[in-house]
């Protein structure tokens, strides 16, 4: 493993005093975790890209750090080598262990392969650089004693920080809040159905078939669903829930429009008395056409989907 450090690392000519070059990259551990988590990973790729376009500069190499940068789980371990490198030649007691902190780092990115919201686990793929970036800070420490040598926050950071916040709130509020799909019955947490069982849109007993809230935070906001006995759909405003129900037999049609873009697919359910109101489903994943052909298997015969018959008759 020696040898291969020794292959790896870039050698780096260090001198001490004012004036001497600082070898890296050096940023505060809160900026580079606040614009890692802001800009969802880029500025890891920058940070990257800076610390080996500091790395060229200093040895003189022929090393590329935009694809050093691009690859940056692949070229991590011999960056570690390479803090390693000139924090013993500067006698700094202490190692990073370079192939744990890889591993790390190339698992935490994996992770954005996983299904919602296991995936947001990526997003944490900062923290094995933490451990580099204050061993940087001790030699650029080392090198400078008492002088500033991180690079502060400009315009330019503030700015991506400041916009990539207002992206994080809206990814993980729907971390935190409602799917942005809807769930058939095996996919329906319990505490969904206990939470409707208590704000008194179900019945207790009554078993959910499908499901779909356009909540920002929560289910009860709103709620369009369909039961082992009904069809409904609630919201709530100002505190207080409205809730439109209707049961099967009650139902004299639906009429269906899907939607061809990021808005939901809109139900309008028609009842015998001649009212009608409207269920709001996610085109996610096209489950809404599954959410439509269930509820159909409720419905009496007459009561098809009116862009359905339409069709039909189109093709007469």
């Amino acid at each position: 493993m020696k040898a291969t450090d020794e292959k790896n690392a870039v050698p780096i000519s260090l001198e001490r005093g004012a004036s001497a070059e600082l070898p890296f990259y050096s940023v505060s551990t809160p900026k580079l975790v606040i614009l890692s988590l802001t800009t969802f990973g880029i500025y890891e790729l920058y940070w990257f890209y800076q610390n080996w376009k500091r790395i060229q500069q200093q040895s003189g190499s022929d090393i590329r750090p935009f694809w050093r940068a691009f690859f940056s789980p692949l070229f991590c371990h011999p960056l570690v080598v390479s803090v390693n490198s000139a924090a013993e030649s500067l006698h700094l007691a202490g190692k990073l262990p370079a192939t744990v902190i890889m591993a790390a780092y190339f698992g935490l990115l994996a992770t954005h392969r996983l299904p919602d919201p296991w995936w947001m686990i990526s997003m944490f793929s900062f923290l094995p650089l933490i451990p580099i970036q204050r061993r940087i800070q001790e030699i650029h420490e080392a090198i400078q004693p008492g002088r500033a040598t991180a690079v502060g926050w400009s315009v330019r950071s503030v700015l991506a920080t400041a916009l990539g916040s207002v992206l994080l709130a809206f990814t993980t509020s729907g971390f935190f809040g409602p799917p942005t799909k809807a769930l058939p019955a095996g996919e329906i947490p319990d505490a969904y159905v206990e939470s409707l069982v208590e704000a008194g849109v179900l019945d207790p007993g009554e078993h959910v078939e499908y499901f779909y809230s356009n909540g920002l935070f929560s289910i009860l906001e709103d709620g369009n669903l369909f039961t082992d006995r009904r069809v409904v759909s609630y919201e709530t405003a100002d505190g207080e829930l409205s809730l439109a129900a209707a049961g099967y037999d009650e139902i004299r049609d639906i009429d269906v429009e899907y939607s061809e873009g990021f808005e939901p697919s809109t139900v309008t359910v028609s009842t015998q008395d001649g009212g009608e109101f409207v269920l709001l489903v996610s085109a996610e994943d096209g489950r809404d056409h599954e959410f439509v052909e269930q509820l159909q298997q409720h419905l009496p015969q007459a009561a098809a989907p009116a862009s359905d018959a339409a069709s039909e008759e189109a093709e007469l």
